[in-house]
C-alpha cells in the first residue's frame, strides 16, 4: 500500500524562503547562533556515589585551550572539554592514545570526554 505524502513539497518550500533570511543575519551579525569564544577544562572525578563530579580547572581563550588539555591528558587525568571542535579532539586523542565520547549533557552544545584508552592492567594474585 503506498501513501501519497502532500505535506512533503510545503516543508521543502518553506526552507528555500528561509534561505535569505539566514544569509541577511549572517552579513549582518546578528547570528542566529552565538559562536563561542572560550574554551572549558573539567577535571572528571569520581565519587562515593555513582555519579561522577566535574571540577572546572580552565576557562578562557580557545588558542589555550589545547594546550591546557595536553598537560592534563600528559598526567592521565579524564577530563572534559567544551568549546573544541572535533578535528582538535581527534587529534588530541591519538596523539595520547585517548578515547572521545560526546558528554551526555542536556543543553545544545558539544562536550566530549576524554579518557585513557588502556584499560587498567590486573595485578595477579600470588596464592600461598
Amino acid at each position: 500500500m503506498f501513501m501519497k505524502n502532500s505535506i512533503a513539497g510545503i516543508s521543502g518550500f518553506l526552507d528555500l524562503a528561509m534561505v535569505p533570511l539566514r544569509s541577511a543575519a549572517m552579513i549582518r551579525g546578528i547570528g542566529w547562533r552565538r559562536t563561542q569564544k572560550e574554551g572549558r577544562i573539567a577535571l572528571l572525578r569520581n565519587g562515593d556515589t555513582a555519579e561522577a563530579s566535574e571540577e572546572l580547572v580552565f576557562r578562557g581563550d580557545l588558542q589555550v585551550c589545547p594546550q591546557r588539555a595536553e598537560a592534563f591528558i600528559a598526567r592521565g587525568e579524564r577530563i572534559v572539554v567544551e568549546g573544541l571542535s572535533l578535528e582538535e579532539i581527534t587529534t588530541l586523542c591519538s596523539r595520547h592514545n585517548y578515547r572521545w565520547r560526546l558528554h551526555p549533557d542536556r543543553k545544545p552544545r558539544l562536550r566530549f570526554i576524554l579518557e585513557s584508552a588502556q584499560m587498567p592492567v590486573a595485578v595477579p594474585q600470588s596464592r600461598t
